[in-house]
């Protein structure tokens, strides 16, 4: 953590209470902690049109603990969290996780881009997010760095090279306001060179390095905001599925201690 950053909510047993009481929101009130997968698949996208089918085709379903689904996929068990929309319960889902003492997650979700070459179903792996959003905002300053785990980005690049995706890295921009970006700001970020706009990854990557996790998001461009350009459904589903396999490598990856 940066000097003079400090954490929000340290020293403060009302809300470490009220961390517990989440986890049994989440994960059940006789949760079996220390027998949860050590890494959890994030999906980061609207419930009402997640279709959880994907997770039989890549992992076998051993078993569930509240709004998880533990899979086998690989040889290692990863755990698959029910989706969560937006930085609020993104940010809420990350804090929970690493008080259950799981160490590291893994989003999967979609944004728009902000460059003219990135058309609808490409594959970004984000190193790092302009933090737009108001979630992180309640646990740290706003100088803080979103910034993804060094070891998971590295784990993910590889992945996908293995697999013979490409994927375009760099960094985001968060947002919670969707029908509030403006042409300004689209063009000022833009022009800064980031590679698309999405809700989540900011809040992912602040509370999952606050929270001693490791963290990496993988996400699927679903239009262009920079050019207008609006989904292609065809493409959308193939990148979601590339993005989704993606995902559970890298998650059986770091589960088992390899690169």
């Amino acid at each position: 953590m940066l000097a003079g950053t400090p954490l929000m909510t340290d020293h403060d047993p009302w809300l470490e209470s009220f961390r517990e009481t989440a986890v049994s929101w989440l994960l059940g009130p006789s949760a079996q902690l220390g027998q949860l997968p050590r890494v959890v698949l994030l999906p980061m996208e609207n419930p009402d049109v997640y279709d959880p089918s994907w997770i039989e085709s890549c992992a076998t379903i051993v078993g569930r603990q509240g709004t998880l689904t533990i899979g086998e996929a690989l040889g290692v068990r990863v755990a698959f969290s029910s989706p969560k929309f937006g930085a609020p319960a993104v940010a809420m889902a990350v804090d929970v996780f690493a008080k259950a003492g799981l160490k590291a997650v893994v989003g999967v979700g979609f944004c728009g881009g902000l460059r003219p070459e990135i058309r609808c179903g490409d594959l970004m792996v984000p190193f790092a997010a302009v933090r737009g959003e108001g979630a992180s905002r309640a646990y740290v300053a706003d100088t803080y760095p979103a910034v993804c785990s060094p070891h998971a980005f590295e784990v993910a690049t590889k992945c996908a090279r293995h697999n013979g995706l490409g994927v375009t890295s760099g960094v985001v921009w968060s947002t919670d306001g969707i029908l509030r970006e403006t042409r300004d700001q689209v063009e000022r970020w833009h022009e800064a060179g980031l590679l698309g706009v999405d809700m989540e990854t900011a809040a992912l990557y602040t509370v999952a390095s606050l929270r001693g996790m490791e963290a990496i998001a993988i996400l699927v461009a679903s239009d262009n905001v920079y050019q207008r350009r609006q989904a292609d459904l065809g493409r959308l589903r193939d990148g979601w599925r590339s993005a989704a396999k993606l995902a559970v490598e890298v998650c059986c990856h770091m589960a088992a201690g390899t690169d």
